[in-house]
């Protein structure tokens, strides 16, 4: 994250950049990743703040651990199946209807 940081000021001629993520136990519906950018321009810092954000999805090898109602939990990574899907091996389908992540 840090060189994503480095490279999104410059990119973007900020002044500053933070880009932090949450460690233990996030809800859901919680914000994870949080992002601050300032610039001389409000418009390049929400660019650039949103450019970091999606840089961070698509590129941040993040792990977490999905819990389901019944208790089951499955380590997964950023870049791992679908919302709501368990990507473990016992379970090669989409969780049951209400039965998705209860919380990370």
């Amino acid at each position: 994250m840090m060189k994503i940081a480095r490279d999104t000021k410059e990119r973007f001629a900020l002044t500053a950049i933070a880009i932090t993520h949450r460690l233990g136990d996030v809800g859901i519906g919680e914000d994870s990743v949080h992002v601050a950018a300032s610039s001389p321009h409000r418009r390049a810092a929400f660019e650039a703040a949103s450019f970091a954000l999606e840089t961070v999805k698509r590129c941040a090898e993040i792990w977490k651990r999905e819990v389901f109602c019944d208790g089951h939990g499955v380590w997964r990574s950023n870049r791992d199946g679908e919302k709501g899907v368990r990507v473990d091996e016992d379970a090669a389908e989409p969780a049951a209807e209400g039965a998705g992540p209860e919380g990370m």
